[in-house]
């Protein structure tokens, strides 16, 4: 007989006559070929009944009448993430019976109630899908270029502990979108919250966030996440790098002369950014060695592990963590790399203050660090990707860097009359145009559209921005048949014009 099948009513008499006979349940159950449940559940009954009718609402009384089951939905509807057990315990006290957990299921069943998993969010009202129409049409032509420029970042939230912290919710079918019913943001001890950012130069590192947070903190914390990210997308300086990865096997000399006549230079890296859009371009089927532009110089220098030198280029309010384990320098760094953004750099008192606050024992490091490699660009990059151990010293020989692509593209130091491929660099300005208006007072000046004069008025606007420490930029008239001021009064009187017609 199938699970969940009922019993017809001549098996149920032949059960309970044989019972009466004083035939144990186990030999009843295998003569019937019936589970030893079934057969122990229907003795059950007629002990309680005294009769071996099948007729429903036979059996004992149940515990909690229809009041009962009126107070208990009322309590379940303004309670609806209680657990079970929490409202058993509140049941108890109220009814002043005993009441254990499967009455309580079987009665919140009976009030037509059911547990559910709780949504995340609700879905868009109107207000909101209004809005995001209007900031699809204000930006329907935006260009690739422009679109490059933007800074996209999301958050998910992951429950580490499932299933009893919240996330279900007591409630009818018809309540699937009342709001009181949806799980809300990340309020349990529990959980954790994972913000990422991207940009046109790569993936940005992912931020965690244990704990309790609300809209406030959230709205303190993310700018933050926004800078750190910038700062490691390389977003901050005003050019991008391009690389090209050439198939060609030469000593580091020959693969820097290489790259200085067809393009800038040997690869410099100033981020983990770039780290990742290098090894990006290297052949995926090339599992060996590749030259970068790193390599030896004359004189140790201090830097940051960040990224950048002692002498600040740009700065970010960050976030600053404490770590619970004990690590080395090394482990330290990829660490903090790998689940927040760098060892920390401490660039004035305030900060060293604020980094001391942090601080329960007597030593910690700190992302400074010194060497002599230099790149060959001259460039003032202090990031460094090197493998477990390296680089190794031995007798000063192997000063030239090569990027192992066996080992997810870490570095090693290597003699440098190898023979092998490397990957060059070229420097790419975004060029960006912009339209503005001007008005122009002449006070007896003359005539505006003269040429010496528009070349005079275009020398002050340059002169202007020099002091606004502007560079990299060139203005120029935009002139419609030859002429680029109108006089204020002329427009009046074409507008003028335009509105009898």
């Amino acid at each position: 007989m199938g699970r969940g099948s009922p019993i017809p009513p001549m098996l149920w008499r032949k059960i309970v006559e044989q019972y009466q006979k004083g035939v144990s349940q186990r030999k009843i159950a295998k003569s019937l070929k019936l589970s030893s449940s079934t057969v122990h559940n229907i003795i059950q009954r007629f002990r309680e009944s005294g009769t071996n009718s099948v007729r429903k609402g036979q059996g004992r009384k149940t515990i909690l009448d229809a009041r009962d089951l009126r107070a208990l939905r009322r309590h379940c509807i303004t309670y609806r993430n209680a657990t079970v057990m929490e409202i058993t315990t509140w049941a108890q006290e109220y009814f002043q019976k005993t009441l254990s957990v499967n009455t309580i299921h079987r009665a919140i069943r009976r009030c037509r109630l059911k547990l559910y998993r709780s949504k995340k969010k609700p879905y868009l009202n109107m207000i909101q899908k209004r809005r995001r129409f209007l900031w699809a049409k204000d930006h329907l032509k935006w260009t690739v270029a422009k679109w490059k420029t933007v800074l996209w970042s999301d958050e998910s939230k992951f429950e580490v502990l499932f299933g009893k912290l919240g996330c279900h919710v007591i409630r009818t079918k018809e309540d699937k979108d009342n709001p009181s019913c949806y799980q809300r943001s990340v309020q349990k001890p529990a959980s954790l919250m994972v913000w990422g950012c991207m940009s046109a130069c790569g993936m940005g590192r992912l931020h965690i966030w244990k704990g309790t947070i609300n809209a406030e903190r959230y709205a303190q914390l993310l700018p933050c996440i926004f800078l750190q990210t910038t700062g490691l997308l390389g977003t901050a300086p005003n050019f991008a790098r391009d690389f090209f990865y050439v198939d060609i096997g030469k000593t580091w000399l020959e693969a820097q002369r290489y790259c200085r006549e067809k393009h800038t230079d040997l690869a410099t890296v100033d981020n983990m950014a770039e780290m990742r859009t290098l090894i990006d371009q290297v052949n995926p089927y090339y599992f060996g060695d590749v030259w970068i532009g790193l390599k030896r110089g004359t004189e140790t220098r201090w830097g940051w592990s960040y990224g950048y030198d002692t002498i600040q280029q740009y700065k970010y309010d960050g976030m600053i963590y404490s770590l619970p384990n004990k690590y080395n320098w090394k482990e330290a760094q990829e660490y903090c790399r790998w689940m927040y953004t760098d060892l920390v750099d401490i660039q004035n008192e305030g900060e060293q203050q604020a980094v001391l606050s942090y601080v329960s024992t007597d030593y910690m490091w700190i992302g400074l660090f010194s060497d002599d490699w230099k790149w060959s660009d001259e460039a003032t990059s202090f990031f460094r990707y090197w493998a477990a151990g390296k680089p190794l010293s031995v007798f000063n020989i192997s000063n030239c860097v090569v990027m192992q692509m066996n080992d997810n593209g870490k570095w090693d130091n290597s003699l440098c009359d190898r023979k092998l491929p490397f990957v060059c660099y070229k420097v790419t300005t975004p060029k960006k145009k912009q339209i503005v208006k001007i008005k122009v007072r002449s006070q007896g000046m003359g005539n505006l559209n003269d040429p010496s004069m528009k070349a005079n008025i275009l020398k002050k606007i340059e002169e202007m921005l020099t002091s606004k420490r502007m560079v990299n930029y060139t203005i120029s008239w935009r002139e419609k048949d030859g002429i680029v001021f109108h006089p204020e009064s002329d427009k009046i009187q074409q507008k003028n014009m335009s509105d009898e017609l």
